[in-house]
């Protein structure tokens, strides 16, 4: 009979044990400090025995007490058993380490011991040595996570981690705990040092220390797990060698009265069935369930009895799927939705049970099963056969919204309109129009041409096509001063404005029957000019009515002379307050003396002095101040 290197490592491991004394002090197996009613009293007197764990010189345990990393190592260094020359062996690699370190020389055997194994490697150490928690005295503990990967590798349970192709943990803070130890993890759940529902409130505190009486209670798990060998839970105590294991995906299943066989498509490719009966135990995510939670797609591991098709265990995982489609039908009675969506280039339809806690929107809103209806495009987010989520878009009825988009494309010499509505902020669907749409805008017969972005609209949808649009201009009115004009083949005139609320230039179609004024009397384009004051009202994005004042908006400033240049008929001023809005107290502006400026009280440019406090009317052009008068103060 074959014996595994575990089992022959521990059976030498307790006549070590009863045959050494351990490096550290020991005591007498009973702690003062631990009576039989502790809940670890178990686990700390059956390591006290062994050796495994030790107490204090006052005779106690100190339960509650919480782990050094150079403890942990030796403690962990007992899982071990090394050989002499391995123990020779792992001093002449690592002496030099651990005395560069200053490890205490009561743990460096331990800690060589842990290095030589691969519990920890010389990058972990320095990283421990560099967080001071190596130091005689220091206040440094090691968390939950590092002792039991630590602990994992003591127990050579890597491969066995590694050989899973999936996991499932159900800690509330698994997200906090990197997905590289998950499976170390699991392993440690499967073999009883770790407990699935993690502290007992379902967290696993990752960072938390651990106390010496979690940690006895670990070493005892893993020293038993250790002595009977392997066992994973959930799978019959069969010899390895009567059974054999599957691994693949779900490809079919069928029930037969109250037997159920499932078809497997292992990994090289083939498939076979498998019988699973009232005796086969079946696990999803690790935990006991029933057959009625395997479905097509998802993975599993399928153990069975050799030369058979019995399974004796199945494990399996959450099938977890997307699809994009359109709502064929719905039943809030039933709790059931049927879909209709596209696959590898083939129209698939699937009915569906939507669980009573779904998280379901429509239109970006919260919603229900019963808000949902035909024609509706949906975004379905599948557990196991089972809608979890439900992201919905309308096709069917009134659409209320603003305008941001408007295409138009040639399909087959015809040509398909398409407008897009924002309905809530940031929510934007775009809806294609029915050949024979009815637009109105404000009230009038309209052609899509005279849509704009920034209409408020009501759409009428009927199965995801747009058989009403009815649109309303949003007017508003800015001011400002024309900075621009450009008019292009085809596409009308623009005119920019720098708007004088906001101070930024503003770019407007002009209507096609937009209302001119120029100084209160009818114009038309070709009496617009750049530096004109306006005031406007826009219609979505166009200019419906203008009003311009051909001499701009009168402005005041007031400021301090700081020097005047006769030459080029300039004059620097320090701005003291002003009307517009580009110009600050405290500002250094420059403003220009022409012939058709007036100077107040007969004087010109030649009079005027440094530190003189002037008061400058003029209007902005677009580009530059006009300066139509000056008085002195």
């Amino acid at each position: 009979m074959e014996f595994s290197r575990k089992f022959l490592r521990v059976t030498a491991l307790v006549l070590m044990v009863l045959m050494i004394m351990p490096s550290m002090p020991t005591f007498a197996a009973t702690f003062k400090d631990v009576p039989s009613t502790h809940w670890a009293y178990s686990y700390i007197e059956e390591m006290g025995k062994l050796g495994f764990i030790n107490g204090y010189n006052d005779g106690t345990f100190k339960p509650k007490g919480t782990l050094t990393y150079l403890e942990t190592m030796q403690l962990l260094s007992k899982l071990l058993n090394m050989t002499d020359s391995e123990v020779k062996a792992s001093k002449d690699k690592y002496s030099g380490l651990v005395a560069e370190l200053k490890v205490p020389t009561w743990a460096q055997e331990a800690v060589m011991k842990c290095l030589y194994r691969g519990v920890i490697t010389e990058s972990d150490l320095r990283k421990a040595a560099s967080l001071d928690m190596i130091r005689v005295g220091t206040n440094k503990r090691v968390g939950r996570l590092d002792i039991s990967i630590y602990m994992a590798k003591a127990m050579e349970l890597e491969d066995e981690a590694n050989s899973k192709p999936f996991v499932s943990l159900t800690f509330k803070d698994l997200l906090s705990i990197k997905s590289e130890y998950h499976k170390l993890l699991y392993v440690l759940i499967e073999a009883g040092v770790l407990n699935a529902n993690g502290t007992g409130n379902g967290y696993f505190e990752p960072s938390s220390p651990l106390l010496r009486e979690q940690m006895a209670k670990m070493m005892s798990a893993a020293y038993n797990y250790l002595q009977k060998g392997p066992q994973t839970p959930g799978t019959p105590q069969t010899p390895s060698g009567d059974t054999e294991l599957i691994v693949g995906t779900i490809s079919a299943i069928n029930k037969l009265g109250s037997n159920t066989f499932i078809t497997v498509k292992a990994k090289s490719g083939s498939e076979a069935a498998y019988l699973i009966d009232t005796s086969t135990s079946v696990r999803l995510d690790g935990k006991l369930t029933t057959v009625t939670s395997l479905f097509e797609g998802q993975t599993v591991e399928v153990t069975i009895k050799k030369g058979t098709s019995n399974a004796i265990n199945v494990e399996a995982e959450t099938l977890e799927t997307k699809i994009t489609g359109t709502i064929k039908s719905v039943s809030p009675v039933t709790n059931k939705i049927t879909v209709e969506y596209e696959e590898n280039k083939t129209t698939k339809t699937a009915e569906l049970i939507v669980v009573n806690n779904a998280d379901i929107t429509l239109d970006g809103t919260d919603a229900r099963l019963i808000d949902l209806n035909k024609g509706d495009k949906v975004v379905l987010e599948i557990e196991n056969n089972n809608v979890v989520e439900i992201e919905a878009t309308a096709m069917s009825g009134e659409i209320e919204g603003v305008i941001v988009d408007l295409e138009s494309e040639v399909v087959s010499r015809e040509t398909i309109y398409y407008i897009t509505v924002e309905k809530t902020k940031g929510s934007k669907v775009e809806y294609e129009l029915d050949e024979d749409v009815t637009i109105r805008r404000d009230g009038r017969r309209a052609k899509f041409e005279d849509l704009r972005p920034g209409d408020e609209v009501v759409l009428e949808l009927e199965y995801g096509l747009v058989v009403e649009v009815d649109a309303e201009v949003v007017e508003r009115k800015i001011k400002g001063v024309i900075s621009a004009i450009s008019t292009r083949l085809n596409s009308g005139t623009e005119i920019t404005i720098r708007n004088k609320e906001t101070d930024k230039e503003e770019s407007y179609s002009l209507a096609k029957d937009a209302k001119i004024e120029v100084d209160e009397k009818t114009g038309n384009i070709t009496n617009l000019n750049v530096g004109y004051y306006v005031v406007a009202i826009i219609g979505s994005d166009e200019i419906l009515d203008l009003e311009a004042d051909t001499r701009g908006a009168e402005s005041m400033i007031r400021g301090t002379i700081t020097d005047v240049n006769k030459r080029r008929s300039e004059v620097d001023l320090e701005v003291i307050s002003s009307d517009l809005s580009q110009y600050r107290y405290g500002d250094d502006i420059t403003i220009e003396i022409t012939d058709d400026t007036y100077i107040a009280g007969n004087y010109d440019i030649d009079d005027l002095r440094k530190n003189w406090e002037l008061l400058v009317f003029g209007y902005f052009d677009g580009y530059k101040l006009i300066v139509t008068e000056i008085n002195i103060r």
